[in-house]
């Protein structure tokens, strides 16, 4: 393509710095230098000081050994003291043959050389320039230095003394200058030097191999962009290539699809613009011939001639403008005007315009419609596509219906149009399309061209008519894409990404499949400590800490468990929020005594005081020392009986909470089933307590995340209400944000359509390296909402800010994915079990669905995790015995709660285990088998991906695929060759509003407390 006269054209990529192997071979070869050189330099360096340091000590050695042989000479020596004088002069003159080259000796008595040897600097008045160092050195004597005698001579001195007797004691001193000393080195320099030359030539033969094989792939690469340029296409680009080569690779090939696709849609476009132009141009041509040559002899032959090439020449100026809209699309200058338009109004009006024209006879087009249809879209570009759909239908169509799809609409028939309408105001949306005759369908498609707000969309084909529909179809708004998350409609094989247990496992799966993906992180607060400081400061529905509590108090400060979020966070808003509150009580006179700080873990098993750690921090422990406690729920001692509910639930809780004049509870609502009164009726009751709202039948009933229509909640609801009759309960509660991946710890985001080349080593490491690498995982989530006050009010804004985190789809599919990671709220710094992966993926992920499952009634889920066996020794010795002896005997819930529950809790061992050895409560098992009732009374089958010995997954009554592409077939094979596939993508955990839900059974309006 030309640029436009008058119109520079810009500037191409330009080659710069040389080839990828020259600049690998430069870049090696400076590093390889710049090593030599910093090493050689140190090595040298370093090299020098050694030498010195072991001549000093050769040198202090020799000096102690002529100071014992001058006391020994001087004692023998008969003629003193001229005599000895020159005996010991001579015997200097020996000892200097035996040191090193340069070296001297000097004897020193008082301030005068008694006796030297040596280089002119042991003697006369170069000698005594050394005194000042000697009488220094005497001090420490025997002791060897380095000294800078004059100028730049510097000299390695030792000092000993020797007993003369009578004489008295004088200064042995051996000198020897530095030069000498490390002398020995400089043989190292031509080693460095010739090792220095061999390292950069291998970096340069290590460079030119390199580069080579870096290139290789990128000049194949480069091989086939030059014969896509040359407009040879039809060559695929394959071969294999390394990571982000392979990423180039992949989108070269891609773009070389879409230029066949394109290709071939110009010349079908260009073949269909060319029929469109020719038929009124021939009509044009032949009724202009006859008022030539005179064939219209009589003036109604005329008039009607006339009137032909009048309307064909109409025709043809609509098909130019036609073709420049296109040309506006491609050049992106179009906007559409949007408006709102009587979708009906417009359909009578083309209609009207067809008969007026002569195009249809009258009465061969029949419009039906039930009130007025608005939709917001581009009156004009609607008008035209209307009209070219009723032309098109008048001109192939022959006398066509058909029944839309889809239950509780009313229909309607034109010739060749379907119009569907709601009838009640519910149903389907209202849609306009097309019903060609079979040989016009494999050239035309229904596109997306507009949408009815909060309804539905529009669609509608022509010839140019429907190409620009399919133009504007991304251009005007309301399209699906653009509703709260991310969905996404794959077609073929798709390539996903799921975390199966501590695995990354790439899937492919017969399509078409939707996937949804979590919506985008919600904004997070600028200053959260602030943030804590005003919602403190003004809370909702409640004075002030400050005016709750004073002198004398008896306050309970309470915090959620580290069991959520999942994976633990890496910034902990607890700790921020327990400060802040625990300050403030004790500026209010709270004193230290009559504060305790309580995890409330309810049937959790206790955590450890490290593990605590990481919620309140080391400066707040310390500070309250032992009242930092976990809640014993069979402690008999610990818990308070508060009677019961109007509708006769009881109601047990801590004795902190019942004797406390205040309570103040931090949460972190991490879906919208935490947080409010579920925080203190769960994580402070006893077991007869929980039970009330945890049993199989109540979760049958009891969507979690849709807390309106569960029955469950109601009862929390009721439970928490009572508490917070007798003791005031100040709750503030943290809205975090879904932002679990940053920074390098992206690569495992699992939305994306294939698996990082960085992490394919990864998932072949050891098991237990990967259980590792899981348990230190952390979330980087961010605080995106506090508030602080009454539980209601504060629990109403936490949840009106969690449905920003929700994504939607439309409908229900037949068969669910779900990827399962192997981090389950109840295996947190512990181990998974068979039980508890079925529970995140049938009590928790399931559930993610608000309103109505993602899967149909009697539908199909597949869940992708090994379902390794085993259970942590010290956290899971319940799990273990449910899974040895109960789940061999039943599934039912019924039958597990009537006849295996009760000798659990009878079962002093698991009891002590629970309260003195940090393992679940006995009765946690069932609970989390009951949490799948829902689950396993709505679908059909369960099928498990994955899994490393089928009879784990047989035990829990699922069927076992190898993996999910095996597990869909399976499925389709069942439910037929149509049936619809979602996979929603997690972590991180998200609810999704699925469209077109009327509520569950037993769901009441306007539940207590609940917006």
């Amino acid at each position: 393509m030309t640029a436009p006269s008058g119109t520079a054209e810009p500037a191409g990529p330009q080659p710069s710095g040389g080839s990828i192997g020259r600049r690998v071979t430069l870049a090696l070869v400076g590093v390889s230098v710049l090593t030599l050189l910093a090493v050689g330099t140190l090595f040298y360096g370093f090299l020098g000081s050694y030498v010195l340091r072991q001549k000093q000590e050769q040198m202090l050695a020799h000096t102690i050994e002529v100071a014992n042989q001058v006391s020994v000479v001087w004692s023998q020596v008969q003629f003193r003291p001229v005599g000895a004088r020159g005996v010991l002069q001579a015997f200097l003159q020996v000892d200097v043959q035996v040191l090193p080259q340069g070296a001297g000796i000097t004897i020193f008595r008082g301030d005068s050389v008694l006796a030297a040897s040596g280089p002119p600097r042991t003697q006369g008045e170069l000698a005594t320039q050394l005194l000042p160092e000697v009488n220094r050195l005497a001090e420490k004597a025997p002791a060897a230095t380095t000294y800078r005698q004059q100028g730049d001579t510097r000299l390695i001195v030792a000092v000993a003394p020797a007993d003369l007797g009578a004489e008295g004691t004088v200064l042995v001193v051996l000198t020897l200058p530095t030069s000498v000393a490390v002398s020995d080195r400089r043989g190292l320099l031509g080693v460095l030097l010739l090792s220095g030359v061999l390292g950069v030539g291998l970096a340069v033969l290590v460079g030119l191999g390199l580069g080579a094989w870096i290139s290789r792939p990128l000049r194949r690469l480069s091989a086939s962009a030059r014969s896509m340029a040359a407009g040879t296409h039809a060559e695929p680009v394959a071969g294999e290539y390394p990571g982000e080569v392979y990423e180039l690779a992949a989108s070269l090939e891609h773009m070389r699809r879409e230029v066949l696709r394109s290709e071939a849609s110009l010349r079908g476009f260009v073949a269909s613009a060319a029929h469109e132009l020719r038929t009124p141009l021939t009509s044009i041509q032949g009724f202009s011939q006859a008022l030539l040559d005179g064939t219209a002899a009589t003036p109604d032959q005329r008039r009607r001639s006339a009137a032909t090439i009048y309307r064909e020449s109409g025709r043809l100026r609509r098909l130019v403008d036609s073709l420049l809209t296109l040309s506006r699309f491609d050049s992106r200058e179009f906007t559409p005007n949007l408006g709102s338009v009587d979708a009906g109004r417009v359909v009578d009006e083309e209609a009207e315009a067809l008969v007026e024209a002569g195009s249809a006879d009258p009465g061969r087009i029949i419009v039906h419609h039930e009130g007025d249809t608005i939709l917001v879209t581009d009156a004009d570009m609607f008008r035209q596509v209307v009209g070219n759909l009723l032309r098109n239908a008048v001109q192939y169509g022959g006398r066509l219906g058909g029944r839309a799809p889809g239950r509780g609409c009313g229909q309607t028939r034109a010739h060749g149009l379907e119009r569907r309408h709601p009838l009640d105001g519910g149903g389907s949306p209202p849609a306009v399309r097309t019903l060609l005759p079979g040989p016009f369908q494999p050239a035309y498609r229904g596109v997306r061209i507009g949408t009815v707000p909060g309804q539905g969309d529009l669609r509608g084909v022509g010839r140019l008519g429907g190409a620009r529909a399919r133009r504007s179809a991304h251009r005007l708004p309301g399209d699906h894409a653009s509703a709260v998350g991310r969905r996404r409609r794959v077609t073929h094989e798709p390539r996903l990404v799921l975390m199966a247990g501590d695995d990354l496992v790439e899937v492919r799966l017969p399509g078409p499949v939707e996937r949804v993906d979590p919506p985008p992180p919600l904004e997070p607060l600028s200053d959260f400590p602030a943030a804590v400081e005003a919602s403190l400061s003004m809370p909702l529905g409640m004075p002030p800490l400050e005016r709750l509590a004073g002198r004398g108090a008896r306050v309970t400060v309470a915090f959620d468990d580290p069991c959520l979020p999942l994976p633990p966070p890496l910034f902990d808003p607890r700790r921020v929020v327990l400060e802040r509150v625990v300050g403030r009580l004790r500026a209010a006179g709270v004193r230290d005594r009559e504060l305790n700080l309580v995890c409330a873990n309810g049937l959790h098993r206790q955590w450890t005081r490290r593990e605590l750690l990481s919620l309140v921090g080391r400066r707040l422990a310390d500070g309250v020392g032992d009242r930092l406690l976990c809640y014993d729920a069979e402690d008999p001692e610990g818990s308070v009986c508060l009677g019961r509910t109007p509708s006769g639930l009881l109601v047990e809780v801590s004795r902190h909470v019942a004797e406390a004049d205040l309570v103040v509870y931090v949460g972190v609502p991490w879906t919208e089933m935490n947080g409010g009164h579920k925080s203190l009726s769960c994580g402070l009751s006893t077991y007869r307590s929980i039970v009330q709202h945890h049993a199989g039948a109540v979760q049958a009933a009891s969507p979690l995340m849709d807390p309106e229509c569960s029955r469950m909640h109601h009862q929390l609801w009721e439970i928490g209400r009572h508490i917070g009759a007798r003791v005031p309960v100040f709750q503030v509660e943290t809205v975090m944000n879904n932002r679990l991946w940053a920074g390098p710890w992206r690569l495992l985001d699992v939305h994306r359509a294939g698996l990082p080349w960085p992490l394919r080593p990864a998932c072949r490491l050891p098991c237990r390296v990967r259980q590792r690498a899981r348990r230190a995982m952390r979330g980087f989530y961010q605080a995106a909402g506090v508030w602080a006050g009454a539980v209601e009010p504060v629990h109403a804004a936490a949840r009106e800010r969690l449905r920003g985190a929700r994504a939607r789809v439309d409908e229900q599919a037949d068969i669910l994915v779900l990827g399962l990671p192997d981090q389950s709220p109840y295996a947190v710094h512990s181990d998974m079990n068979p039980v508890l992966a079925a529970n995140l993926g049938l009590g928790y992920a399931f559930q993610f669905g608000r309103g109505r499952p993602l899967v149909r009634p009697g539908g199909w889920v597949v869940l992708v995790n090994p379902f390794r066996p085993g259970f942590h020794p010290r956290h899971h010795p319940s799990y273990k015995r449910f899974w040895d002896d109960v789940l061999p005997l039943t599934r039912d819930a019924r039958q597990m709660e009537r006849e295996h529950e009760p000798s659990f809790l009878a079962d002093r061992a698991l009891v002590d285990a629970y309260r003195f050895a940090y393992a679940y409560h006995p009765a946690h098992p069932f609970f989390a088998w009951y949490w799948m009732t829902r689950a396993l009374q709505h679908v059909g089958t369960v099928v498990a991906a994955g899994a490393v010995e089928v009879e784990v997954v047989r035990r829990m009554g699922f069927e076992a695929a190898p993996d999910a592409a095996t597990a869909v077939r399976m499925a389709r094979e069942s439910l037929g060759s149509d049936a619809t596939v979602v996979v929603q993508t997690i972590p991180p955990a998200f609810t999704v509003d699925v469209a077109g839900s009327d509520g569950v059974k037993g769901c009441r309006a306007g539940s207590p407390g609940v917006s």
